[in-house]
């Protein structure tokens, strides 16, 4: 539990950096669906290194496969979230808003694919 926890956290902070930067793009006038480009981006390389060391406790090196199975479940889980997002802009739904639904329906299929299929092998 206390893992769970800790991956929320993470996430929180990833949550800030994605609505942050999506707030700051679509203020200087940016697609609310372009700026979420670099606002994944940016979030999923902050929560990689954060849940590596503070969530699953890695101590392993990193490795090829282990960074093979990051990649293929962040880019699952962020198209599932921009896709969810999408929709709830083009609903008129507030960007900022859209940004907070989407990630915590995502959050809970992150947290079961990052530590069983992720970091299986090293916590």
């Amino acid at each position: 539990m206390q893992q769970f926890f800790r991956f929320i956290a993470v996430g929180s902070i990833g949550f800030a950096v994605d609505a942050g930067i999506v707030f700051l793009l679509v203020y200087y006038g940016i697609s609310p669906i372009l700026a979420r480009f670099p606002a994944i981006a940016s979030a999923v390389a902050v929560t990689w290194l954060l849940n590596r060391q503070l969530t699953f406790r890695v101590n392993a090196p990193k490795s090829h496969a282990e960074a093979m199975r990051y990649v293929a479940v962040a880019f699952l889980s962020a198209g599932l979230n921009f896709a969810l997002y999408s929709v709830l802009v083009l609903s008129s739904m507030r960007p900022v808003l859209a940004v907070g639904l989407s990630t915590f329906v995502l959050m809970f299929f992150s947290f079961v694919s990052y530590k069983r299929f992720v970091f299986a092998q090293t916590t």
